[in-house]
């Protein structure tokens, strides 16, 4: 992607956000010039993807592109004991990254590890389901749409699903939908994208609490100076008219400090 978009725009300097398992689809933000720096604070965002689960095996990697490990009979469930089962997700706090994944481990991928047969022992993470949705059951597939949290996993969430209606399952599809603001209704294909596509800084940022800086303090935000802000909020968007300055983040002293410029 990046590649591509590089050289389609004579753009030396390209960014994505969003890299999707190989077997998935969607959404992938890209970041062109300074354009760049805001992909660090849209990574923090919340993701929404459907899903398709195939119950009644379990593959390797939680997906199709696995190998396959175990088969088990898939009984009747009346719809609403799955749709009880899927909107349970929420309740999940924490999950442990599955073995094929881009985690390093010394500087190693765990999917390589995986690929050679190694486990390796891995922390959990705090995550949160904000929302889980059942949107189809037509045995022995369940399709449903979750909001996350950075770093969810969905492979693990909807083996965590199969378990809970006591049985078995991979994901055979999955699509990402939206990145904070960002949404798949309103991409483009990449050989669809044109300049005019382009947006700036500040309204990929939209979904920040944001300033509008004037005057002198313009000049110190880009010094990177501390600044005394009558706001509430941990973090800010800081520009002047439509040009993104700096993320500002709240310190325990209650000044703002810069958190990056985006200039």
């Amino acid at each position: 992607m990046d590649n591509y978009i590089s050289k389609k725009f004579g753009i030396k300097k390209v960014g994505h956000l969003g890299t999707l398992d190989p077997f998935a689809t969607g959404l992938v933000i890209v970041g062109v010039g300074k354009g760049t720096k805001a992909l660090t604070f849209l990574e923090e965002s919340n993701k929404s993807y459907i899903a398709r689960l195939a119950l009644g095996k379990s593959t390797s990697t939680f997906d199709r592109d696995g190998e396959i490990m175990e088969e088990k009979r898939v009984p009747y469930y009346h719809i609403d004991t799955v749709k009880k089962a899927v909107e349970s997700l929420t309740n999940i706090t924490s999950q442990t990254p599955p073995m094929f994944s881009a985690i390093k481990i010394n500087g190693t991928p765990l999917y390589k590890l995986a690929r050679n047969g190694l486990e390796i022992e891995r922390k959990e993470r705090e995550v949160r389901i904000f929302e889980s949705m059942l949107l189809a059951y037509c045995p022995p597939h369940i399709d449903f749409l979750v909001n996350v949290s950075k770093g969810t996993y969905i492979r693990s969430l909807g083996v965590e699903l199969a378990k809970r209606l006591d049985n078995i399952g991979y994901l055979e599809q999955l699509r990402r939908i939206s990145i904070s603001s960002f949404s798949l209704l309103n991409a483009k294909k990449k050989e669809e994208i044109s300049e005019n596509d382009f947006i700036s800084i500040k309204e990929a940022l939209s979904s920040y609490p944001s300033l509008e800086i004037e005057g002198n303090n313009i000049k110190e935000v880009k010094n990177g100076k501390r600044m005394k802000i009558d706001k509430d909020d941990p973090s800010l968007l800081l520009y002047n008219k439509n040009e993104a300055l700096a993320i500002y983040k709240k310190d325990e002293d209650g000044l703002y400090s810069c958190l990056r410029g985006l200039f």
